[in-house]
């Protein structure tokens, strides 16, 4: 694809995103994230954890959105994959909704270039997991599987 379909590809899906809770507390972007449907997760209260998981299912359930996550949690160096946490997977089980891997590549220049230069950002999307492949597989396997994918799709790219 040329850049100028990658950068409309996605113009007209919404997208809410899992992030930490206290990324709702920077100033311009907590704005933003709510008017995104971005649900914030408290990954050290399970229970609580649990409840973001089920409304992130519910979004999907009753088409309200599509739900991103970053499967490791956090960023990573850039050098390789963090393990993947397979928790996220189980917004897809519970929605029985495909799951679609994708991976972003170019953002290590991003702050060394911003706001003078351009950065190009790449988003490649990796594999459709249809919901009848994933439906008896377990939140581990999947997370295996996806990185896997990743690491494949990152080192070809390179």
């Amino acid at each position: 694809l040329n850049k100028r379909v990658d950068s409309v590809a996605l113009r007209k899906s919404v997208v809410a995103f899992i992030t930490k809770p206290e990324n709702f507390k920077i100033p311009i972007g907590r704005h933003y994230m709510k008017r995104s449907c971005y649900l914030p997760i408290d990954r050290d209260n399970p229970r609580v954890a649990m409840g973001t998981i089920i409304k992130a299912s519910e979004m999907l359930k009753e088409g309200v959105c599509s739900v991103g996550v970053f499967p490791e949690g956090t960023r990573g160096d850039g050098t390789s994959l963090l393990d993947l946490k397979p928790g996220c997977f189980k917004i897809a089980l519970k929605a029985k909704c495909p799951v679609v891997v994708g991976t972003i590549r170019g953002t290590e220049m991003l702050h060394k270039r911003f706001p003078f230069r351009r950065t190009d950002i790449y988003f490649d999307i990796v594999k459709v997991f249809s919901e009848q492949e994933i439906a008896d597989m377990k939140t581990v396997d999947l997370a295996d599987n996806v990185k896997i994918l990743m690491e494949t799709s990152l080192s070809k790219a390179v």
